[in-house]
């Protein structure tokens, strides 16, 4: 897809996947059709997320000195990991602060934020190039 489409475009495209989970805070009630719904933006955001981050790792593995790879492979790694228990430490306080369906709108909103922020790559080509 990246080929055909380019590297950013596939990017911004790929983390619109994203935007189905805006379903998660509108659902009220526990149902089967709640479920289902949950269930296919899991699955969307999944898969579209997968194809991001190997888009993602590829364009930085392109972009690094390879005598640089190593460290910035981990400092990325220190980043994402690291920011997990502080995202989840947050998530659990805004929860308990403002109720879980406020909590999951200001997930949603990060998730907006986040997928706006990548509209500049996509005019971006091949980065080998």
């Amino acid at each position: 897809m990246a080929r055909r489409f380019g590297y950013g475009r596939t990017i911004v495209v790929g983390s619109a996947g994203y935007l189905p989970l805006l379903v998660i805070p509108l659902t009220d009630h526990s149902s089967t059709l709640t479920f289902a719904g949950w269930a296919a933006a899991l699955v969307v955001a999944g898969l579209t997320g997968g194809m991001v981050n190997v888009l993602v790792v590829t364009v930085r593995t392109q972009l690094t000195p390879s005598h640089l790879l190593g460290r910035v492979g981990a400092s990325v790694r220190l980043i994402m990991y690291g920011g997990l228990p502080v995202g989840a430490l947050t998530g659990g306080a805004l929860a308990h602060t403002l109720g879980h369906r406020s909590a999951l709108w200001l997930g949603v909103i990060g998730v907006v934020v986040s997928a706006v922020s990548l509209l500049p790559l996509r005019n971006s080509s091949d980065p080998s190039e």
